[in-house]
């Protein structure tokens, strides 16, 4: 599964080819798997494929949601085994953000 994921092109992730969203979620959990909650949340904060629904304030020290809904539809299934926007919260106290 490895070759094959890094042998597909990524140009049309996106596009709404289920086998392309599939091939993306499954790369990016192999490169932050090893990350614990912060990690996650900053490599999704400094993507700007997120930038529409996470995003760091202009003066980078803050950070906001724009869309909860988005976030739990497209961004938490990838990098979380949650796809609930209230356990992303919880990490979000718990590790005192």
């Amino acid at each position: 599964m490895r070759s094959e994921i890094a042998n597909v092109k990524h140009d049309n992730v996106g596009s709404g080819d289920p086998f392309q969203n599939t091939v993306e979620s499954a790369r990016i959990s192999e490169e932050i798997a090893h990350k614990n909650f912060p990690g996650k949340l900053h490599t999704i904060l400094t993507n700007k494929k997120w930038n529409h629904i996470i995003r760091f304030s202009d003066d980078g020290k803050s950070w906001k949601v724009l869309n909860k809904k988005a976030l739990e539809k497209e961004v938490l299934p990838i990098y979380f085994r949650t796809k609930k926007y209230i356990s992303f919260t919880r990490n979000v106290v718990g590790w005192g953000f």
